[in-house]
């Protein structure tokens, strides 16, 4: 199964990462989506060195840099769609709504209360 989570806030966490690591174990395809803008944007910004801590954290959870989309603060939900992904963690209120209004159940809230968004993804994977 595919699997997607935004970075900061999220797989920035390591809570997060070893959730990430324990799926790619299992073999889940994991992604990356977050709003920041990609290394090609940031290289006109002379910043190219911007997203270094985003790519540290992919290759230390299995994620290859090929799996990692850059919506330059554009909505998530139109580089979503295309992916077939059995979920989406992040931890923007307004971005999970904005993605469930268009992918119906495909974006979960992290944190939440108990661990509740762990147990969200996982009911995803096995539907």
């Amino acid at each position: 199964m595919k699997i997607c989570f935004d970075f900061d806030g999220t797989l920035s966490e390591p809570t997060v990462q070893n959730f990430c690591r324990d799926l790619v174990a299992q073999g889940h395809e994991a992604w990356i989506c977050t709003m920041r803008y990609s290394p090609a944007d940031l290289a006109e910004l002379e910043w190219e060195d911007y997203n270094d801590d985003l790519f540290r954290v992919a290759t230390n959870c299995g994620i290859s840099p090929e799996a990692v989309i850059f919506t330059g603060l554009e909505e998530k939900s139109k580089f979503l769609e295309s992916h077939n992904f059995s979920f989406h963690l992040d931890d923007d209120a307004g971005v999970v709504a904005e993605i469930n209004s268009h992918l119906p159940n495909l974006a979960v809230l992290y944190p939440s209360a108990k661990q509740a968004w762990r147990e969200a993804c996982l009911v995803r994977l096995i539907c």
